[in-house]
């Protein structure tokens, strides 16, 4: 398949009228294998001379005529993992970036001096999905250690010395 200037392997996953949605294919060799959760080993197809997998971030949507050759296929149930495989990814990124922006706005509200409960509550809930600990020590502070300012009374400040 032609992709800009380069023409390189792919595995062709969807065909929707003239444009084609396809995966790009490489040769799984020794130290290949270094970001596991963005291949799919795919095995040794009919048509390839090596082990191959399938760089899942790798998606390219060309027109028909930038099809060069046909090479090979694979079974509809391998294609189908794929495609599930590729929506967890692409869920678990997008859950980074959401983690990443709620920690830029509570570091912004504290520094404010704003409350940051509800960002807080909404990260606690991302970090569990993407499968982090929760943390034991949070739990058993005041407030769950969220930052509260106070509204009631006088502010006592503590100057140090005796």
């Amino acid at each position: 398949m032609k992709v800009t200037d380069k023409v390189v392997p792919a595995l062709v996953i969807d065909v929707t009228g003239e444009m084609i949605t396809a995966v790009q294919i490489i040769s799984l060799k020794k130290g290949s294998g270094k970001n596991k959760d963005a291949i799919f080993t795919i095995g040794k197809p009919q048509g390839l001379r090596d082990q191959s997998a399938v760089l899942i971030r790798k998606v390219h949507q060309v027109s028909q005529e930038n099809l060069r050759k046909h090479i090979s296929s694979i079974p509809i149930q391998q294609v189908n993992k794929i495609l599930s495989k590729r929506n967890i990814i692409l869920e678990k990124e997008s859950l980074h970036k959401e983690m990443h922006l709620l920690k830029r706005k509570i570091l912004l509200g504290q520094m404010n001096n704003e409350r940051t409960t509800e960002w807080e509550l909404r990260l606690d809930k991302v970090l569990t999905e993407l499968g982090y600990q929760h943390s034991s020590k949070r739990d058993k502070k005041d407030y769950k250690n969220y930052r509260q300012t106070p509204n009631k009374g006088y502010i006592k400040v503590y100057l140090g010395g005796r």
